[in-house]
């Protein structure tokens, strides 16, 4: 089993290929100083290094908070990503915060509608170069403070496909701190960059 404070999903680890496994269940966030907890399996807990990818089953669900579940530093690939329901999800604050070795996420299949913060969400992801974001609502957003900060390697970020039903207004000095190679930002009518 994978104990995310509150989560009941089950959990594989392979320790020779370094691939968790998650299926049927609820997985939360459990931090302590901006670091994942760590997943633990059959009573014992995996090193957070060891993880290199994990495989998101069928029956996974994020519970309201999963706060830094993937701020694991030598995770290279999320397989399955679209697959992890998120409807409950209100705050996905720091959930990939310092996930340095992912160089791609595809997140367009999320449910973000009762979602209002994304905080640091990013944060530190200093090989990422490529995120799709198609599909999402941002109307009950709050809060995008440093969601990409220290994304040194992301060159293009495309919000055109938001949607929300008020005019949001983005920070990029702030959103997008510390992005050297980001050349260009696609917004649509709902979403404003202050520069």
């Amino acid at each position: 089993m994978v104990y995310y404070k509150n989560g009941s999903a089950k959990c594989d680890f392979d320790y020779e290929k370094g691939i968790l496994k998650i299926e049927n269940g609820s997985i939360r966030g459990a931090v302590r100083n901006y670091r994942c907890e760590g997943f633990t399996v059959g009573g014992k807990k995996i090193p957070n290094e060891e993880i290199k990818e994990i495989i998101i089953g069928e029956n996974v669900f994020c519970e309201e908070d999963p706060d830094c579940l993937f701020s694991l530093p030598n995770l290279e690939k999320i397989h399955n990503i679209n697959k992890l329901e998120t409807t409950e999800v209100t705050d996905m604050s720091y959930m990939f915060f310092e996930a340095m070795s992912l160089e791609e996420l595809d997140l367009s299949g999320w449910d973000t509608r009762g979602v209002i913060a994304m905080e640091g969400m990013f944060y530190g992801n200093k090989n990422l170069k490529k995120i799709n974001t198609d599909n999402w609502d941002v109307s009950e957003i709050e809060n995008l403070e440093s969601m990409f900060a220290f994304c040194e390697k992301i060159k293009s970020v495309d919000m055109s496909k938001w949607y929300s039903d008020t005019d949001i207004s983005i920070d990029y000095n702030d959103v997008f701190y510390e992005c050297p190679n980001l050349k260009e930002v696609i917004t649509n009518d709902f979403i404003k960059l202050v520069k």
